[in-house]
């Protein structure tokens, strides 16, 4: 007992003297406020089923505070409040986009009425990541609920900043995450090894309280290469996502490279392997074609960019892949897993019309299955507008940047699917497209042009109008699909 007395005294004095001892904490905010007023015109491709016009307004104010208590360590957080909560329902819901009675809010989850996503986290204020970085003699330590970017984004995309071209990032890549990056080759080498571990999904029940879920698993290894001098860098993105009561094992590589040798022109390229089994959706699997086979996946997702400097004016060139699924779930294999929904390509296209259809195919599976599949459907089938089955190329032949402060770009963007996108996904149903036309891959051409206005790095203004002609992938029946348009105002400050 007099061993532990002396043990507690020893403990009391110390912490006494530390805290007489004054601590240089340093304490800084930043963060941002928005605002974006949305306008589109026949965004579901006809005025027969709907009000040809769809408008609302929604906010974000983010808080990111960093706390530095000694040199060595940081620690963030990220803190949203009235989190794309669209203007006007105070807490009660009305439909806004009135062709679906049952769909309230924005396009895609995440533009909730309600305050509450799907998930049932609160919008109104939330707590969305901490976490510290700790300088250890032998590298940085990364603990916590952490934001997660890797390469082009196509992948991992943390959705912090302003950084797409056209649209938002309303979501944002987290992860509860340990992670240790080190030089070791010293300092001054250009190489960095970072290892990784996340705790991806821990096991509690689900359906039947008898049978516990998974532990889900995620392993990161990221060899990652930067030479400034000779204009290189990248690296290769590996992980292993692994559930032994589910018998999920998914191998990840994503290899990443920028080269900026040549003077003016940059050239960027990712690409994602996405390989593996896994029983997580066989409630799912059990509906469509019953078995007790586990699922394979095999995914790839890739893009190309290329951008030329002729100072003022800038030229990119963009051309994505992303793998189509012409079986659905009826052979037991997923070869879909859409790009990183806060990489947008273009203002309408995907991020717009294909988030809309992909949310109905949603609703009516959720309505014919029940409630209880919701969680596992929204992670499959909603595209959030990301670019999914398709192949598409983005031309911007005249964008327009003398100072940082003030861009405006005009592009093109030209969008074809792999495989005709049909009604019933899941099921594998290739009897008719998303919106019961003929089977078709055309998705279509679009048109647009941003300007944007950045005022003493705090106020920025910008306009967003975009224009997109659908090919027969969207016809109607009766070979009918209205062209749409569509218009962001965005209104932001920073401090």
């Amino acid at each position: 007992m007099k061993k532990y007395a002396v043990i507690l005294f020893g403990l009391l004095m110390a912490g006494r003297g530390f805290a007489e001892e004054e601590i240089p904490t340093k304490v800084k905010f930043h963060g941002y406020f928005r605002t974006r007023g949305i306008y589109m015109r026949y965004l579901s491709l006809t005025s027969k089923e709907a009000p040809k016009n769809t408008g609302y307004l929604q906010s974000r104010l983010r808080l990111e505070p960093e706390i530095s208590p000694v040199e060595s360590v940081r620690i963030y957080a990220e803190i949203d409040a009235l989190d794309d909560v669209i203007w006007g329902a105070q807490g009660v819901q009305v439909p806004v986009l009135a062709e679906n009675p049952n769909f309230y809010g924005g396009i895609y989850p995440g533009e909730e009425i309600s305050g509450t996503t799907l998930e049932g986290t609160s919008r109104i204020i939330g707590v969305k990541r901490v976490w510290a970085e700790i300088e250890t003699p032998f590298g940085r330590l990364d603990i916590g609920r952490m934001p997660s970017h890797w390469g082009l984004g196509i992948l991992e995309n943390d959705g912090r900043g302003f950084r797409n071209e056209y649209g938002d990032a309303h979501f944002g890549d987290t992860r509860d995450r340990i992670l240790f990056r080190m030089r070791p080759f010293g300092e001054d080498s250009p190489f960095l090894l970072a290892i990784g571990y996340d705790k991806v999904w821990e096991a509690r029940e689900r359906f039947d309280p008898e049978t516990p879920a998974d532990d889900i698993d995620h392993w990161l290894l990221i060899p990652y290469w930067k030479d400034e001098e000779r204009g290189i860098k990248g690296g290769v993105f590996m992980s292993a996502v692994v559930g032994p009561k589910s018998d999920t094992g998914i191998a990840v590589i994503d290899p990443y490279i920028e080269v900026s040798a040549i003077e003016n022109l940059t050239l960027e390229a990712e690409a994602s392997f996405i390989y593996g089994e896994t029983k997580a959706f066989n409630e799912i699997r059990d509906l469509v074609q019953p078995s007790d086979k586990d699922v394979d996946i095999g995914a790839i997702n890739a893009v190309f960019r290329g951008k030329y400097r002729w100072d003022p004016l800038e030229f990119i060139l963009e051309v994505g892949y992303a793998s189509g699924d012409k079986n659905g779930l009826r052979d037991r294999r997923i070869e879909s897993i859409p790009m990183d929904r806060d990489y947008n390509v273009g203002l309408l296209m995907f991020e717009r019309v294909g988030a809309l259809y992909s949310k109905r195919v949603y609703d009516e599976r959720t309505l014919t299955w029940g409630k209880g599949y919701e969680e596992i459907l929204k992670d499959i089938v909603p595209t959030y507008g990301a670019v999914s089955n398709a192949i598409y190329v983005y031309a911007a032949p005249l964008r327009f940047a003398p100072v940082e402060s003030f861009t405006s770009t005009l592009s093109v963007l030209y969008g074809r699917a792999i495989y005709s996108p049909y009604r019933d996904w899941l099921r594998g149903d290739d009897s008719t497209n998303i919106r019961g036309g003929k089977l078709g891959k055309n998705y279509g051409w679009e048109l647009d042009w941003v300007s944007k206005f950045q005022f003493n790095d705090s106020f920025g203004f910008g306009l967003q109008l975009g224009w997109f002609w659908p090919g027969n992938a969207l016809e109607d029946a009766s070979g009918n699909a209205r062209a749409v348009f569509g218009m962001e105002v965005h209104l932001t400050a920073k401090f």
